[in-house]
């Protein structure tokens, strides 16, 4: 693919990016903290954080057998189906993922009697907070995007790091609709809904939990909230780093043997956490990794074309 195409929307940017930075950093710092937590505050439990992370684990292994059973093939014999089969697959886990996810979201609700709007919004809640929590999650991407693509190239073309996951391997094999259409799907829309509610919504909220002055029994921490308590009422919370790098190690490890990915991930989910923590909006992280995941599939598409 030519330099130039990435280079413009590279510009463009780093220069909303750099307004946006001017504005945060200089011009609100007064009215609005840099470090604030306007998060939603969990009620849920280590365990409750265990339980939705082994139903998602549990899904994609669910699925990988009954795909290996309906074509006849090992667990480790899946590479050989064709790349129009794979991609469906691999949507078809994706989708499976995301019912399982709200299913999770649903039973957190039920027993902490937890609103479900607290896991999308932010505390300020209007008519109009859809648009207000999908510019937020652009405006973080436009500050947040040109530091992961300057990372990511450091370790691709400097540090010659290969690069592989199994979309985009798919798609260069065979770069038709049946392939390319469940890949977008699965890298745009199902991946950030799935991953942002399990890291951000569900594991960091949790660790959130341990910030809370004066400090949880861990009972409360083990267990989560009896119902009718009022887990934000329990005392002041802080703004933690602990629970950003924490979410941000497991999610870069969630990506290991895809290349540089684990590193530029981490770095990612850096200002994810931080967006997550300092507006208490799961919709504006969700839209943040969209628009990252979307641009990436569209640039990698065109180079696969051209």
């Amino acid at each position: 693919m030519q330099l130039w195409p990435r280079l413009v929307l590279f510009l463009i940017v780093i220069s909303i990016g750099a307004v946006c930075w001017w504005r945060y950093v200089f011009s609100r710092r007064r009215v609005r903290p840099l470090f604030y937590d306007h998060s939603i505050p969990a009620r849920w439990g280590f365990v409750d954080v265990v339980m939705c992370f082994g139903l998602w684990f549990g899904v994609q292994i669910l699925i990988t057998l009954a795909a290996t059973m309906a074509f006849g093939l090992q667990p480790d014999q899946l590479v050989k189906l064709g790349s129009e089969w794979l991609s469906l697959v691999s949507l078809a886990s994706q989708l499976a993922q995301v019912a399982i996810v709200m299913g999770a979201i649903g039973f957190l609700v039920v027993r902490y009697q937890h609103r479900w709007n607290r896991f999308w919004y932010s505390w300020d809640n209007h008519d109009e907070q859809r648009i207000v929590e999908l510019r937020r999650g652009a405006i973080a991407f436009a500050m947040w995007a040109p530091l992961v693509w300057g990372v990511q190239a450091v370790l691709l073309d400097w540090l010659q790091v290969e690069y592989k996951h199994p979309t985009v391997d798919a798609i260069r094999k065979n770069p038709q609709a049946l392939v390319l259409i469940p890949s977008w799907i699965s890298a745009v829309v199902c991946a950030p809904i799935i991953e942002e509610v399990l890291f951000r919504g569900v594991l960091q909220g949790w660790l959130q939990r341990l910030n809370v002055r004066p400090a949880l029994g861990w009972d409360r921490l083990l267990l989560g909230d009896r119902p009718g308590t009022e887990a934000e009422r329990d005392g002041a919370r802080h703004f933690s780093w602990m629970a950003i790098l924490v979410t941000s190690i497991l999610f870069g490890g969630a990506h290991t043997n895809q290349g540089p990915a684990p590193i530029t991930l981490f770095v990612f989910s850096l200002g994810l956490g931080y967006l997550y923590q300092r507006t208490g909006s799961l919709l504006a992280c969700i839209a943040m990794h969209m628009l990252l995941n979307l641009v990436g599939m569209a640039f990698f598409t065109l180079e696969i074309f051209q």
